[in-house]
């Protein structure tokens, strides 16, 4: 009898022990797919987001250059029809700052994307500052004083590729503005600031950072309708243009922006009027140069992508892109 139970509690003890052994393993299981299906839940999620980056990136590309280039139609047409406002079809007002840029955000499965597009020829193009002095003084001045205004400031620290080694490469000597600081990052080259993205409104183009008015890109001309008095000074200045035919130009943009750079000078005074040869070829670029922005985010991450979109006088389409 005694033998008998014996056998009775120690068959109860190796079952209880399988079954917290069958516990732990179906609890490990469990474990294991839920790790499995949320690594695949990001691998969906990282594909959408590259897959929507690639898709959007590929499409703006081609469109881009053509909005820019009909929006600059639209706006110079409002003051030929000399009205305050002009729309297209009838539904969208041209404003100044659409020249400047473009902001819109997207949603893609679940994943939201902020995409940016701005002009390029609006910006003081970092390549034609650089003389034959080797230690840039006159450029870094001339960056110094466009930067005063500026409430981000980044230290300057020109570092251009030689002469010899950019000819040899087919390279600008300052092809990114990594070149032009010590230190740079997304956030302030990005046109936008965090707390503005994803949010669908109007961006207005002020209060721009050093690194956001500067550019290594484009044929170093200035788009006149759109291009800030700041900007346009800081180029008057590097190229020691006389400074007064300058602002009396800009004073007469201020009062009608929609105006063309041709029927202006014709306004100018005498002793500005001399200066008509000089002003005009420091505007009207002759290819269309633009800075795609793709932002998306994932939890707490932002990824920037940024593409450089250089349309030639031949519509010949180039592109470079950068990640972060």
């Amino acid at each position: 009898m005694k033998k008998r139970t014996s056998q009775h509690g120690y068959t109860l003890l190796m079952t209880v022990l399988l079954l917290a052994m069958a516990a732990v393993i179906i609890a490990g299981l469990c474990k294991s797919s839920l790790y499995a299906a949320v690594a695949a839940k990001k691998s969906n999620t990282a594909l959408q987001e590259k897959w929507g980056n690639l898709s959007l990136n590929q499409s703006l590309i081609q469109i881009a250059p053509e909005v820019f280039k009909q929006n600059l139609k639209n706006f110079q047409k409002q003051a030929e029809d000399e009205i305050l406002t002009f729309v297209i079809d009838d539904q969208e007002a041209v404003s100044l700052d659409s020249l400047r840029q473009q902001s819109l955000v997207i949603l893609l499965g679940k994943i939201p994307f902020h995409v940016i597009i701005e002009d390029e020829h609006n910006k003081l193009n970092v390549n034609q500052l650089l003389g034959r002095d080797p230690a840039h003084r006159q450029a870094v001045d001339t960056l110094s004083q466009l930067g005063q205004s500026s409430s981000l400031q980044s230290r300057i620290s020109l570092k251009p590729l030689s002469r010899k080694n950019a000819k040899k490469l087919h390279l600008p000597r300052l092809g990114n503005l990594s070149q032009v600081f010590d230190t740079i990052t997304a956030k302030q080259l990005c046109p936008i600031t965090p707390d503005q993205l994803f949010k669908q409104r109007e961006l207005r183009y002020n209060n721009r950072s050093l690194p956001q008015s500067l550019t290594c890109y484009g044929d170093a001309k200035l788009n006149y309708e759109s291009a800030s008095d700041a900007v346009i000074i800081a180029q008057v200045k590097h190229l020691k243009l006389d400074l007064t035919a300058i602002e009396e130009l800009l004073l007469l943009r201020q009062e009608n922006p929609q105006l063309p750079l041709d029927k202006q000078l014709d306004d100018l005074s005498e002793d500005s009027a001399k200066q008509k040869r000089e002003i005009t070829q420091m505007f009207k670029p002759k290819s269309i140069c633009l800075s795609l922005w793709i932002i998306s985010k994932q939890k707490h991450r932002l990824n920037y992508h940024q593409t450089i979109i250089q349309t030639a006088e031949n519509n010949e389409t180039t592109s470079q892109s950068f990640h972060w």
